[in-house]
């Protein structure tokens, strides 16, 4: 995590409906992790996305798009990690991690 002095930071100051509230608190409390954390992660988190997964989470795009969409994008990730191959070291950790197949045994 990247500490940055108080100077550095904004403050934000929502409203929400008190049961939303008690429902964060909760899972924040569950979670181990201050409010602060966790808003700072969630919106760091957003701001990573692409525009197209910035509009489906604000609710700018219309549901019945959504399948259509996830089908792009899953092609999209997947010519991109086509282009940019794991290094040899790292496909070989990927390989040791994948589970072994197994299948039915063969009759004699």
């Amino acid at each position: 995590m990247i500490v940055a002095d108080e100077q550095s930071k904004e403050n934000l100051r929502i409203r929400l409906d008190r049961s939303f509230k008690s429902q964060l608190d909760a899972v924040f409390a569950r979670k181990g992790i201050s409010q602060q954390e966790a808003v700072e992660r969630i919106l760091g988190w957003f701001l990573r996305l692409d525009d197209i997964p910035q509009s489906i989470v604000l609710g700018q795009i219309e549901e019945k798009h959504h399948g259509d969409l996830a089908r792009m994008l899953l092609e999209q990730m997947a010519e991109e990690g086509e282009r940019h191959q794991l290094p040899p070291q790292a496909e070989r950790l990927a390989a040791k991690e994948r589970p072994k197949k197994r299948g039915f045994p063969r009759k004699g």
